[in-house]
């Protein structure tokens, strides 16, 4: 990241989950991002959970885009909308100020913004995709594959892709495969009566879930860490020092480490 001002992106490479930022200093922001990750005191609870679940590897920050600091939350508030990162990402608010609600933009501002937005490869909050590529994603998805999945292929967010299947964007690409429409009016009928006919998986019969029941409920075996060992985790890890670091050196996986340092295990040691 430069000492530049601008809005930056959080993702989480293990969920392809976003969160929108906008600094004065792109760098100092990283830098106190990380700092709060690391001893587990980030107020966004979302982004903190995903940061002690996949670890500080599993995520990257980029520069979206450099702007005035007078337009940063304009800039803010559309690409949060673009990345739909409120719905299905990691920030907090869809709108990045209470004084923003019920703010006209100018004619020129909408331009700037407009013109920002095609520079990134985007149009109206969807990714820019060819008449062919539409007509591939619709046609894959009749086929049955899932949305995550051709998300993933087209490198588009989910809402993005959900939007072009159901014909909500694109929609001067016509769709004439047959018996399209026809689905997506199951899909629908399905969804009101409680069926998701597109979720990945299958339901377990009550003797696996039995059985599986059993199996979680065993008694848990001899702790893996001395008391010591506990105390001297979360010391270090209050001092500043990284799960990752942490995990390498008393052999556990990082999420155990966060729940040592939380007191979700081992809550006896003090």
């Amino acid at each position: 990241m430069e000492n530049v001002s601008g809005i930056y992106k959080i993702i989480c490479l293990k969920n392809n989950k976003v969160y929108i930022g906008s600094s004065k200093n792109l760098r100092k922001r990283k830098i106190s991002h990380l700092h709060e990750l690391r001893l587990n005191k980030h107020l966004n609870k979302r982004l903190q959970n995903a940061y002690n679940k996949y670890g500080e590897e599993s995520f990257r920050f980029e520069k979206v885009m450099e702007c005035l600091p007078e337009e940063l939350l304009l800039f803010e508030e559309q690409i949060i909308k673009e990345y739909n990162s409120f719905k299905q990402g990691f920030n907090l608010v869809e709108n990045p100020t209470q004084n923003m609600l019920g703010y006209k933009h100018t004619i020129e501002a909408k331009n700037k913004m407009s013109d920002a937005a095609k520079n990134r490869g985007r149009n109206l909050g969807s990714s820019k995709l060819t008449n062919e590529q539409v007509i591939e994603i619709r046609q894959k998805f009749f086929d049955g594959e899932r949305i995550t999945n051709l998300a993933e292929q087209y490198n588009l967010n989910r809402n993005s892709t959900r939007k072009c299947v159901y014909l909500l964007s694109y929609v001067d690409v016509p769709c004439e495969i047959e018996g399209y429409n026809k689905m997506l009016e199951n899909i629908k009928k399905d969804r009101e009566n409680g069926i998701r006919t597109r979720a990945r998986g299958w339901n377990h019969s009550e003797e696996f879930k039995e059985k599986f029941k059993k199996a979680v409920s065993k008694p848990s075996k001899k702790r893996k860490l001395t008391e010591e060992q506990i105390l001297s985790i979360r010391e270090r890890s209050k001092a500043g020092e990284t799960y990752k670091i942490l995990s390498k050196e008393f052999g556990v996986n990082q999420n155990s480490i966060s729940r040592i340092v939380r007191k979700i295990i081992y809550y006896d040691f003090e």
